[in-house]
Order: structure tokens, then sequence, then C-alpha cells
């Protein structure tokens, strides 16, 4: 397998900004497995509202792109509108924003709220939008 990555974090202010860049290959007794994938997120918090529930809330909002090819589809068991029976390229070319809110009871522990749109590439049809709720803890 081979991998490369790069990410970067700036933070200033009250704004932080995140980018991230993957690629990989992987060998596979059949057709080699190719991923690629790259995110850019901007976050924006209040830390010096005087409302103290006000300054641990942070608004999100992030732009991933994925695209996957080499996996064979009917070893899946999943039908992506009629493409399972071949070495092909998975209709896995998507894009995805998130809008998220975050609320930080203290600087390790956070409740996160996300609706997330998907645009799936190629298969107009397929549609998982969804809301993800999660508690995060830190250590």
């Amino acid at each position: 397998m081979n991998l490369w990555d790069v990410d970067a974090n700036y933070h200033r202010g009250n704004w932080d900004a995140r980018f991230e860049l993957v690629k990989t290959d992987q060998s596979t007794p059949g057709l080699p497995i190719r991923r690629f994938g790259y995110y850019a997120q901007v976050a924006y918090r209040q830390y010096d509202n005087p409302n103290p529930i006000l300054q641990k809330l942070e608004g999100v909002f992030r732009f991933d792109h994925i695209q996957l090819n080499g996996i064979n589809v009917a070893q899946t068991g999943i039908n992506f509108g009629g493409f399972g029976n071949t070495y092909a390229r998975v209709p896995l070319d998507r894009n995805r924003y998130t809008f998220g809110l975050n609320y930080w009871f203290y600087p390790s522990l956070a409740l996160k709220m996300d609706f997330e749109i998907y645009d799936e590439l190629g298969v107009p049809s397929l549609r998982d939008n969804g809301f993800i709720c999660q508690l995060v803890w830190g250590f």
C-alpha cells in the first residue's frame, strides 16, 4: 500500500481553518484499489462573547470529496443502480457538504450536531443525507 497525506491547520482569533488531502494505492489480487479525497473546513466561535453560553457555541462548515476506484462492488453486496456486478469504478465519486453546530462544555468535551448533504456524482438518485449528533470526549 502506498499512501501520501497533506494536512494543514490555521487558527486566528475566532476563526479556525483546516484542510487535508489524501491519496492511497493498494495492491490486491484483482484490480488495484485507488482512493483519493480531500476536505476543507472553516469554523467560527466567539471566544470573547460576554454571554457564557454563546461563547461555547461554534459554527462549522465543511466540504469534502472522495473517489474510490477498483473495488469489486459485487463482493460488497451493495447494488449501486445496477453497477454491482463488475469490476468497475465504484460510483463513489462523492461530494459532501456539512453544516454543524458544536457546543464546547470543556476544551476536551463537546456536543456536535451536523447536517450532511451528499451529492453522489454519477448516481443522482442515490441520496443519503442525514443528521448526526455526537458527544465527543478527548482524553
